[in-house]
């Protein structure tokens, strides 16, 4: 009983300095993006539109500077979905991108560079990069999960709480296949976009949130359960991690959208 008790306090032991290292590692990738967003929206005759400014997590994914964000707080496909039960038109367009890195008191432009309505991520090049900037997360180098297995997400807390990076363990609970491959979270993380590791520091995925009702299309309640989520608000909805592999061939398409409006900014086009 007693060599049980030390085994278990052993491995205790060990679990929270490979957390420690974890955070210590791969926290630096995590970024803040602010971003600017118009709103305009339409019902019952009368529209309007404001501005207001949000405040998301993101991962640098390349060495250049882009960084990959979750897009479903300002999908207009997400949001259309959800106004339009309501009989209302509801259109949000992001614009004046701003990243943070660490807990620097500078903000670093940045733009736009291509959205993923599938994934509703979204990535976005930082101007200038240049010195400072850490080390991105490789998509291309990850391992599979299995049921049972005990994971961490890596984020990072607001401007309030000095942009401190954190983790969160969370423990996968199943498989998905549809309505892509996935593995499924036991509990519900906020952490929305943001890369997932092994105990051992190892990347697996990134969280991500796929609502879809019994009839197998997206509901209201499920697509404003995502919009919450990635306003780091949480939510009842099952949370997923998504492979890395699933979000490389988008990083891939954004690199070369990234070189494409590098060159016409060059040409002053």
């Amino acid at each position: 009983m007693l060599h049980s008790l030390v085994l278990v306090a052993a491995l205790a032991q060990d679990e929270g300095e490979q957390l420690k290292a974890l955070v210590e590692k791969k926290g630096p990738s995590v970024v803040t993006v602010n971003v600017v967003l118009t709103t305009k929206a339409a019902m019952g005759g009368e529209s309007g539109d404001q501005e207001s400014r949000h405040s998301a997590r993101g991962i640098v994914v390349d060495s250049s500077g882009i960084v990959m964000i979750s897009s479903a707080s300002y999908s207009n496909r997400l949001w259309s979905r959800f106004y339009k039960g309501m009989g209302a038109e509801f259109k949000v367009t992001p614009k004046d991108f701003k990243v943070v890195v660490g807990n620097e008191e500078k903000e670093r432009d940045a733009w736009l560079i291509a959205t993923d309505e599938k994934l509703e991520l979204a990535f976005v090049q930082i101007d200038a990069a240049g010195d400072g900037l850490p080390s991105p997360v490789d998509l291309s180098k990850s391992v599979p999960l299995a049921v049972g297995q005990r994971a961490a997400v890596v984020g990072r807390l607001a401007k309030g709480y000095d942009y401190a990076p954190y983790f969160r363990t969370l423990r996968i609970a199943g498989e998905i296949s549809k309505p892509r491959n996935g593995w499924i979270v036991d509990g519900s993380v906020s952490e929305i976009g943001m890369p997932v590791y092994t105990i051992s520091g190892d990347l697996a995925g990134v969280v991500a949130a796929m609502p879809v009702p019994a009839d197998g299309s997206e509901g209201e309640a499920g697509i404003l359960e995502m919009v919450f989520k990635s306003m780091g608000l949480g939510g009842a909805e099952p949370t997923f991690v998504l492979p890395a592999d699933a979000v490389k061939s988008r990083l891939d398409l954004a690199r070369k959208q990234a070189k494409e409006m590098r060159e016409k900014k060059k040409d002053g086009k």
